[in-house]
Formats: C-alpha cells, sequence, structure tokens
C-alpha cells in the first residue's frame, strides 16, 4: 500500500519537474519578476533598518538570479527561488509586524 503511494508521489512529481522543465524559459521570467519584485518591495520597507536584513534578502535573490542567466537545470533555479521568497516573505512579516 505505501510503495503505490510513493509511486504516485513519485511521478506525480517527476511530471511537474518534466512540465517546468519543458517550459523554462517561462518559468524563469516568471520567477525572474517576482523574486526580482519581491525582493525589492522587502529591501525598501526592511533593508534600510538593518545591515543583516539586507543581506539576508540580497543573498538568496541574487543566487537565484545569478542561476537564471547561466541558464542552470531547473530543479536548481526553483529551489533557489522557493528559498529566496520564503527569506523575503519571513523578513517582511518580521519588519511589518515587530
Amino acid at each position: 500500500m505505501e510503495t503505490t503511494n510513493l509511486n504516485s508521489i513519485n511521478s506525480s512529481n517527476s511530471k511537474l519537474m518534466q512540465y517546468a522543465e519543458f517550459n523554462k524559459f517561462g518559468v524563469m521570467s516568471m520567477l525572474l519578476i517576482f523574486v526580482g519584485c519581491l525582493g525589492g518591495v522587502t529591501v525598501g520597507l526592511s533593508g534600510f533598518q538593518s545591515d543583516f536584513a539586507l543581506i539576508s534578502v540580497i543573498i538568496p535573490t541574487m543566487t537565484m538570479l545569478a542561476l537564471i542567466l547561466s541558464i542552470q537545470p531547473i530543479k536548481y533555479i526553483l529551489i533557489a527561488g522557493l528559498i529566496a521568497t520564503t527569506i523575503d516573505i519571513l523578513i517582511l512579516i518580521t519588519f511589518l509586524l515587530f
């Protein structure tokens, strides 16, 4: 029973990655706009208050942009985009609430 469940998860994951790989340039352009704008808003609202916040936003955002410019595998780009988005949202929430 568990093996069929794991196989269905792996097959749906591979289908998603195949779709993302097929539409690689569309996914990269959407991530470029989304992460770039979110990083800019985060720096604008919280980056000037703390050097740590500024560095924490810039490093993952620039890493993802460097991966896009060097046309790396989509798996690495999606992971870097997820990390950059998570850090940006956490810092934005932290500075807006506290």
